[in-house]
């Protein structure tokens, strides 16, 4: 009954946009200014139409993922030091803020001088999410109460087991559910990337080029797009997430 429900909101909460949306149109009455739904459902069939578009799609998406596994690594890997080593903390925690603090479009024009076209957008996402991961992870590591700690030092005297069986766990259960928000990010600064680089055969220089030529309904058809697949990538992590917790219960 609570699916059933669910279900009725969901497609309510659609037909709203879908009615929302199609008297915006009707009210600006030009279909440069904004497209109705009718021309952007043909702009979505001539984009699957063509053969070319899921090469595009692949390329963006294989991008965004690239750049949040890279970060996820990374940023993971600088939180363990951080926390490890006390003598190098203030380097990386200054490294991070810096990154943090610097403004997105700043990191996109920075990228674009330093690395080359095809591989900026990647970068220009590695750069926004790292700090994220990192400030999650090392949160995640904080968060470990000093009684586990000491239960873990009893059962677990090796620091490498300890770490294992207690910190892993513990940072995961912390940072997982953050995991879908940040992916979703990646995806759209990476996309950004991609728009600024102008980039061919990816969904940004798509977006980029039927701007140039005014085909407002082809740019709201690649939207679209790209909110299905941040959508299927972030119920894909939910997804992945609440397996790996259920899990780590059983085990």
């Amino acid at each position: 009954m609570k699916r059933f429900l669910y279900l009725i909101k969901k497609i309510f909460s659609l037909l709203i946009i879908a009615f929302l949306w199609e008297s915006l149109s009707i009210f600006a009455n030009n279909q440069i200014l904004f497209p109705g739904i009718l021309n952007t459902g043909r702009s979505l069939i001539e984009i699957f139409a063509d053969k070319n578009s899921f090469i595009i799609i692949f390329s963006t998406l294989f991008r965004g993922v690239s750049a949040f596994l890279i970060s996820l690594f990374l940023g993971s890997l600088l939180a363990v030091l951080t926390w490890k080593f006390k003598i190098i903390s203030p380097v990386i925690l200054t490294v991070v803020n810096i990154f943090k603090r610097i403004p997105t479009i700043g990191i996109i024009i920075v990228a674009l001088i330093w690395f080359n076209v095809d591989s900026a957008p990647l970068m220009i996402g590695l750069a926004i999410t790292l700090p994220l991961i990192f400030e999650a992870v090392a949160g995640g590591i904080d968060s470990v109460s000093p009684d586990f700690i000491l239960m873990g030092e009893i059962y677990s005297p090796a620091p490498w087991e300890m770490f294992k069986s207690l910190y892993i766990p513990l940072i995961f259960f912390y940072v997982a559910p953050l995991l879908p928000s940040i992916i979703g990010l990646t995806f759209k600064t990476v996309i950004a990337g991609e728009v600024l680089a102008q980039l061919t055969n990816s969904i940004g220089g798509e977006i980029f080029l039927e701007k140039i030529y005014l085909n407002t309904s082809k740019v709201f058809a690649w939207i679209i797009i790209v909110l299905f697949f941040n959508w299927l990538l972030e119920s894909l992590f939910r997804k992945i997430n609440l397996y790996c917790r259920k899990l780590c219960l059983v085990i």
